[in-house]
């Protein structure tokens, strides 16, 4: 990066050669030095998870209009005199960083929900001849029902979960209908 650089151009200035070397690693040392300030500014308009939720908050705050499927979305007409985005870094940082954690609780959210596709119960065994099936797999879904109802809890209570709370917490309240029909299933096939 920059140190480095930093340090490229160093070597060649005590070297002493190559003049025309030392010009062109000086110059890109004083662009990449003159982009450093951007690169934040960059990171935080590609944040996975900005949501328009976050575009407008973030056009909020500066004034104007801010979004990806703008036809002038670059950043030399961000950091214009109309949008100076430049100024608003720290917000900026704040948004993208708080769309990025939501975000990561809605991946959290599909996988906990994705999880449920892949298992089954077993109801091949039979009851002493009566057309009555015997539940099977019970120990692996009721593992699966104790882990999931405590990660969603635990989403329910993140102060990340933004747009996100109906969602999880209708999953918590169908974790729990199933956690209770699971557990009379089970008292009626023990008695």
């Amino acid at each position: 990066g920059a140190s480095r650089l930093d340090r490229v151009c160093q070597a060649l200035r005590e070297d002493g050669a190559h003049r025309e070397v030392i010009a062109i690693a000086e110059q890109t040392r004083a662009e990449l030095h003159d982009f450093k300030p951007f690169v934040p500014i960059i990171v935080s308009l590609c944040t996975e998870g900005m949501d328009q939720r976050h575009w407008q908050e973030l056009s909020d705050i500066i004034g104007h209009r801010i979004h990806p499927d703008m036809p002038d979305f670059t950043l030399s007409t961000l950091c214009s005199v109309a949008y100076r985005v430049q100024d608003h870094v720290g917000p900026l940082k704040q948004i993208a960083e708080r769309a990025a954690k939501e975000f990561a609780i809605e991946r959290q959210l599909k996988h906990l929900m994705s999880e449920w596709d892949v298992l089954s119960f077993d109801c091949t065994q039979q009851y002493r001849n009566t057309n009555t099936y015997i539940l099977g797999g019970t120990d692996a879904v009721a593992a699966m029902l104790d882990e999931q109802l405590a990660a969603a809890q635990l989403l329910q209570y993140s102060p990340y979960k933004g747009g996100l709370s109906m969602e999880i917490d209708a999953w918590v309240t169908q974790l729990r209908y199933m956690l209770e029909n699971f557990e009379q299933w089970r008292r009626c096939q023990e008695s």
